[in-house]
């Protein structure tokens, strides 16, 4: 890379073109996640590239052939930019830290890392997550990406308008959980975007979430739909055995009647024979 920024300067001047630096933080409530660094060009700058032989961007992974072991390095297309993306997954943020810090003593990678996340500024304490960085050595990041300061000059040129007219740099935090009090540019659902630049140096960047407090129910709402759900099947049985009862044959609700012994008869002869009329006969006269 030490080619690409004498020759961007030139190009910004002409055409806007853009190199685009987004470093990403997702936290899971376990305290583990991801962490990328992408690099990226948008079309403008492809097209350059392109023209001036630099098929690779500029040699724009010179500087990630030597990134520690554990993360990966692989082509990414997001929209209208293209460029290499360097991952890495972390088990807590302790780990993640150690990762940081291999990837800054990289001898080549260290100038793609930028130097406010030499350290992630994450903290866990029961379900509160906090996030603070303060930015610092955007102008040392910077004159790095030309590969040293014997490499490249600003002379004639005002730092802050190039960094501000070339670079987008913006540092993405996903937490887990409900979102708190922040400082962040924008956000996307639990994705916190800050947009970094050349003035910020010195800026705190700051957010605060509560896991376990986002996506469920509160105690009082989870009863009442408990109770509701109760009364509506309570009322369904009901309506189910009024239905029932009305499509019984007539029969069945009718209770009988007990047998009884006949006049001279025991229980269960013919009933009915204790209620027939017996015909009287005449004596024969002999």
């Amino acid at each position: 890379m030490k080619r690409l920024i004498p020759l961007l300067l030139l190009t910004v001047i002409l055409s806007g073109c853009t190199v685009r630096f987004d470093s990403h933080i997702t936290v899971n409530g376990d305290e583990s996640g991801t962490f990328a660094l992408e690099i990226s060009l948008d079309e403008e700058l492809r097209e350059l590239a392109a023209q001036s032989g630099e098929a690779d961007g500029f040699g724009l992974t010179e500087n990630l052939e030597d990134v520690p072991a554990g993360w990966s390095v692989t082509e990414f297309t997001s929209a209208e930019f293209e460029g290499f993306r360097v991952a890495t997954d972390f088990d807590s943020f302790s780990d993640l830290d150690r990762r940081l810090a291999e990837l800054t003593e990289t001898s080549d990678a260290d100038s793609v890392a930028p130097t406010f996340l030499e350290e992630s500024g994450l903290t866990h304490d029961g379900n509160d997550f906090v996030f603070s960085t303060t930015i610092t050595g955007l102008e040392d990041d910077l004159t790095g990406l030309g590969g040293g300061s014997d490499d490249l000059s600003f002379e004639g040129f005002d730092t802050a308008t190039v960094f501000a007219e070339l670079f987008q740099i913006r540092l993405l935090v996903t937490l887990p959980g409900t979102i708190g009090a922040n400082n962040a540019d924008s956000a996307d659902g639990n994705t916190l975007v800050w947009n970094i630049n050349f003035s910020d140096e010195g800026r705190t960047l700051e957010a605060a979430s509560t896991a376990g407090a986002g996506g469920g129910l509160s105690t009082g709402l989870a009863l009442g739909l408990l109770v509701l759900g109760a009364a509506i099947i309570a009322f369904i049985g009901y309506r189910v055995s009024q239905r029932n009862r009305q499509e019984e044959p007539a029969w069945m609700g009718h209770v009988p009647t007990p047998l009884t012994p006949s006049p001279g008869g025991e229980l269960g002869s013919d009933p009915f024979a204790a209620a027939a009329p017996t015909e009287s006969v005449p004596p024969r006269s002999g």
